[in-house]
C-alpha cells in the first residue's frame, strides 16, 4: 500500500518562504495604515491650523470694525454705529473663545490670546499691538502647517518606501516560493508516480508468489492485501479475503488456530506454526508491520504438503533402514561367530590330518612308490594351505571386533620395520627399496602395522618374476583433509577391470600355483583402513606394475598436534 511521501527539506523551504511572504505582506499593510492613520492626522492638525488661521483673520477683521465703528459714531453721533461696534465686539469674543479651545494645547498661543483679551478689553484698542500678535499666532501657525505638512509628505515618502520595497521581497520570495513549490510538486508527482510503480510491482511479485500466499491485516483482523499462487489451490482468492475479516472470510476451526499469532503480531511479536488447510499443509509465519503510521500484521504462508510427505517418507525409510542395520548387525555377528567358531573346529581336524600324514611319511615312506608319496606332499600342502587359510579367516574376523587403540604413529618407522621382517623373503633376490619421508597419523599401532604389511609382503610377492624389483612408499597428493599414502612396485600388475575384486574377501587375479596366498590379506587392509575412517584404491596395467593406496584422516593428527 503506498505510504505518504515524507516532507523533504524542500518543502520546509516552501513553508518557509510562504510564511516570509505572508510577514512581509503584513509588514506592509501595518504600516500603510500607520501611514493612513499618521496622514488622517496630519490633515486633522492641518484643517484645525486653517481653522485657527480663519479665526484670527476673522478676529482681526471683527477688531478693525469696531475700531472702526467707534471713530464712525465719534464723527457722525451715529448711534447704529455704536450697535454694529457692539455686534463686531461680540463677534471678537466669540472668535477668542473658539481660538482659546483650538490652541489649548499650545502654551505660547494661549500666551498671546492673554494679551488679546486685555488689548481687546481695552477702552481704546492698540490696533497695532492686536495686529501684531495676531500676525505672531499667524506665524506660529504657518510654521506648525509647513511642520506638518513635511511630517505627511515624509510620512507619505516612507510609507511609499515600504511598499516598494515590501513589493518587491514579497514578489521575489512568492515567485521563489512558486518555483520551490513547482520543484517539490513536480517531485512529489514523480515520488507518487514511482510509489505506485513500485507498488504495482510488489503486487505484481506477491500474486507471482509461488507456493503459498502474503497477506496483510488491519487492527480488527481485516485482510487488506491478498496475493499469491497459492490461494487458488485452497479455493481461496484475492477477491474473497480483502476487505473482509479472518472470521468472515475462513472457517472457524482455521480462525481459532491463527487468532492468538495475529492478536500477539500486533501487540509487535512475530510468530511461526504450521497449520493444515484446505487438505494441505503449511508453514505460516505471522510478523508486526508498521504501514503510513498504522499497526498492521504481514502473513507468509508456504505450502509444506510436499516437504511433509518426504519427510514421513524419511522416517519411514529410516525405520525401515533402522530394521535392515538390526538385521545386518545381528546377521554380521552371527557370522563372525560362525567364522570363528567354524575356523576354531577345522583347526583340530587340520592338525589330525597333518599329524598322519607326517607319521604316515616317517613310517611307510619306503613302502610306498613314488606316486603314493606326491600324494602325501599334495595332502600336506593342502592342509598347510587349509591352515593358513583358518588363521587369515581368524585375524579378518578379528579386525572387525576390536576396539581401535588410537594413537600418534610414525608410518616411516612401521615400514622400516616392515620391510626388516620380510628380509628373510628377499634372499637371493635384488630388491631396491625406495621410501620417502613420510608422516606421523593419528589410528591404532598395531592394526596399521598389519596394513604396511601386507601391502609391502603383495609388493615382494608380485615383484618375484622380475630381475630386479623395485619397490616404492610414499606420500602422495591428496585433498587437505586427508593423508594419501602409495606402495608401488613394478611387478606383473593387473587389468583395472577387475581392481573392484582386489579388496574383496578370497578375490584373487592370479593362479595359486605362480603366487601363492590365500585372498584375505587385501580385505583385511580395506577393513583396517575403512575403521580408520579412510579408503582404498589400486592403479596399474598388466606387466607394468601396480600402486596401492591408503588414505587416512588427517584430522585426527590435527586434533592430536
Amino acid at each position: 500500500m503506498p505510504s505518504a511521501v515524507p516532507l523533504r527539506p524542500l518543502s520546509a523551504w516552501i513553508v518557509v518562504g510562504l510564511v516570509a511572504s505572508v510577514v512581509i505582506l503584513i509588514v506592509i499593510g501595518a504600516d500603510s495604515y500607520r501611514s493612513a492613520i499618521a496622514t488622517a492626522e496630519n490633515a486633522r492638525w492641518v484643517a484645525h491650523t486653517h481653522e485657527v488661521v480663519s479665526h484670527l483673520w476673522n478676529l482681526s477683521t471683527d477688531i478693525v470694525t469696531v475700531e472702526s465703528r467707534r471713530r464712525a459714531h465719534a464723527l457722525t453721533g451715529d448711534e447704529e454705529q455704536v450697535e454694529r461696534a457692539h455686534a463686531s465686539g461680540a463677534s471678537a469674543r466669540e472668535n477668542l473663545q473658539r481660538l482659546r479651545r483650538l490652541t489649548a494645547d499650545n502654551a505660547r498661543q494661549q500666551q498671546r490670546l492673554d494679551r488679546l483679551d486685555g488689548l481687546v478689553a481695552a477702552r481704546v484698542a492698540d490696533v497695532d499691538e492686536i495686529r501684531t500678535v495676531i500676525r505672531e499666532m499667524l506665524d506660529e501657525e504657518a510654521t506648525l502647517l509647513a511642520q506638518r505638512d513635511a511630517d505627511t509628505a515624509a510620512s507619505l515618502r516612507r510609507t511609499k518606501q515600504v511598499i516598494a520595497l515590501g513589493g518587491v521581497s514579497a514578489g521575489a520570495l512568492v515567485a521563489a516560493t512558486s518555483f520551490l513549490f513547482y520543484r517539490e510538486s513536480h517531485h512529489r508527482q514523480r515520488a507518487e508516480t514511482e510509489l505506485r510503480r513500485r507498488e504495482a510491482l510488489y503486487r505484481s511479485i506477491f500474486s507471482q508468489f509461488p507456493n503459498g500466499a502474503v497477506l496483510l491485516f488491519d487492527r480488527d483482523l481485516r485482510y487488506r492485501l491478498a496475493e499469491g499462487r497459492g490461494l487458488a489451490e485452497v479455493g481461496l482468492s484475492k477477491a474473497g479475503l480483502e476487505g473482509r475479516t479472518i472470521w468472515e472470510a475462513l472457517p472457524a476451526e482455521t480462525c481459532a488456530a491463527i487468532e492468538p499469532a495475529y492478536r500477539d503480531a500486533l501487540a509487535g511479536q512475530a510468530t511461526s506454526f504450521e497449520v493444515p488447510f484446505g487438505g494441505r499443509h503449511y508453514a505460516v509465519h505471522v510478523s508486526p508491520l508498521v504501514a503510513g503510521g498504522e499497526a498492521m500484521g504481514m502473513v507468509v504462508t508456504l505450502d509444506i504438503s510436499e516437504r511433509k510427505r518426504a519427510e514421513d517418507e524419511v522416517r519411514r525409510l529410516n525405520a525401515e533402514l533402522y530394521q535392515r542395520i538390526v538385521e545386518a548387525t545381528s546377521a554380521n555377528q552371527e557370522l563372525e561367530a560362525f567364522s570363528y567358531s567354524v575356523s576354531h573346529d577345522l583347526r583340530a581336524p587340520i592338525r589330525h590330518i597333518n599329524g598322519f600324514v607326517d607319521m604316515l611319511q616317517r613310517r611307510a615312506a619306503g613302502a610306498l612308490d613314488e606316486t603314493a608319496q606326491r600324494h602325501l606332499q599334495t595332502i600336506a600342502r593342502a592342509s598347510r594351505h587349509m591352515g593358513q587359510l583358518i588363521d587369515d579367516l581368524l585375524a579378518f574376523s578379528r579386525m572387525g571386533r576390536g576396539e581401535l587403540a588410537r594413537g600418534r604413529v610414525s608410518l616411516g618407522s612401521l615400514t622400516r620395520d616392515a620391510i626388516e621382517n620380510l628380509r628373510p623373503e628377499l634372499d637371493g633376490r635384488s630388491v631396491e627399496w625406495k621410501v620417502d619421508d613420510l608422516p606421523d597419523v593419528t589410528g591404532d599401532p598395531a592394526m596399521l602395522r598389519i596394513v604396511l604389511s601386507n601391502l609391502l609382503s603383495n609388493a615382494v610377492k608380485y615383484t618375484r618374476p622380475q630381475p630386479r624389483a623395485v619397490i616404492q612408499v610414499g606420500q602422495a597428493a591428496g585433498p587437505p583433509d586427508e593423508i594419501v599414502l602409495f606402495v608401488k612396485d613394478n611387478g606383473v600388475g593387473f587389468e583395472m577391470k577387475y581392481a573392484d575384486k582386489l579388496f574383496g574377501v578370497f578375490q584373487r587375479l592370479h593362479r595359486s600355483d605362480q603366487f601363492e596366498g590365500t585372498g584375505i590379506g587385501l580385505a583385511t587392509v580395506r577393513r583396517i583402513v575403512h575403521r580408520h575412517g579412510g579408503r582404498t584404491w589400486a592403479d596399474a596395467t598388466v606387466d607394468g606394475g601396480a600402486t596401492f593406496y591408503v588414505a587416512l584422516p588427517a584430522r585426527a593428527e590435527e586434533e592430536e598436534a
